[in-house]
């Protein structure tokens, strides 16, 4: 595949939605990693972590065609969360306020990421970017928030999203 049919492959796609390498079953993984890391010093998509993606609306995507270079931080600490699914707010004293219900309860990550995005302080991303990384978070933003038209222009410009 050219790079220019790729171009409009990747055009095509949805904006804001995150994709992964196993969307393209289609291209062999040596190409395919290729013509990825050329759309992203073109600036069609933004590359978040590994295997994964996103592409910017039209509107949105920088019109001086350099490469947009973005420092990801992927390194959690909170990896024993990201792997069950589940946090106790009790256990996070600076976002316990949040979810004064229910403390003590189990709550999803999904969920509890969520709340925290939904409050837009600026004080509670650095906070969500040590302890889940920015993968993680960026990835429920646009699944929760941006596909739904809900903007957070505070988390939007600490995540350069």
């Amino acid at each position: 595949m050219k790079q220019s049919e790729f171009d409009k492959k990747i055009l095509q796609l949805k904006p804001y939605r995150v994709y992964k390498y196993s969307d393209f079953n289609d291209l062999e993984r040596g190409s395919f990693s290729v013509l990825l890391n050329r759309a992203e010093k073109k600036g069609l998509i933004i590359k978040i972590g590994k295997g994964s993606f996103y592409r910017r609306h039209k509107n949105d995507m920088p019109c001086f065609g350099g490469r947009v270079v973005l420092e990801r931080k992927n390194m959690p600490s909170g990896k024993y969360e990201l792997r069950r699914g589940k946090v106790k707010a009790i256990n996070y004293p600076i976002v316990a306020n949040l979810f004064w219900s229910n403390k003590h309860q189990e709550i999803p990550l999904d969920n509890f990421i969520s709340r925290i995005i939904d409050e837009d302080a600026i004080c509670y991303f650095g906070f969500l970017q040590k302890k889940f990384g920015d993968r993680k978070v960026i990835d429920i933003y646009l699944k929760n928030f941006k596909s739904k038209g809900k903007l957070k222009e505070l988390f939007e410009e600490f995540f350069y999203v």
